[in-house]
C-alpha cells in the first residue's frame, strides 16, 4: 500500500466513520489528562482509571447533538489530537531542557 493509498483510507474513515460522540470522548480524555493530577501519574493504575471512568460519565451528561459539527467530526478529531501531540511534544521538550540546565 502506498502512501497516498494510506490518506485516502484515512479521509474515508474520517469522515465516514468518527462521529462528534467519538470526538467528545477523546476530547473529554484528553482534558481529563491534561487539567488534572493524572499528567503527574500513572494512568494505569486502578484508582487512575476510576477517576478517568468517572470524568468521562460526568461529561458524557453535558453534551448535546450539533448536526453541523456531526458531519465534520472527523476533522475535528484530527485537529485536536495533532494540536495534543505538539503541546505534549512541546512540554517534553521543555523538561528535557530544564533537567539539562540543571
Amino acid at each position: 500500500m502506498f502512501n497516498g493509498n494510506l490518506e485516502d483510507l484515512l479521509n474515508i474513515t474520517l469522515k465516514k466513520e468518527v462521529h462528534l460522540t467519538h470526538y467528545i470522548h477523546l476530547q473529554n480524555l484528553l482534558n481529563a489528562y491534561r487539567y488534572s493530577p493524572l499528567k503527574n501519574s500513572d494512568i494505569s493504575l486502578p484508582e487512575n482509571q476510576t477517576f478517568i471512568q468517572q470524568e468521562m460519565q460526568r461529561e458524557e451528561g453535558n453534551t448535546t447533538k450539533n448536526y453541523q459539527q456531526e458531519a465534520k467530526a472527523g476533522t475535528m478529531l484530527f485537529d485536536m489530537t495533532h494540536q495534543f501531540v505538539n503541546r505534549f511534544t512541546h512540554a517534553s521538550g521543555d523538561i528535557l531542557n530544564r533537567q539539562k540546565n540543571q
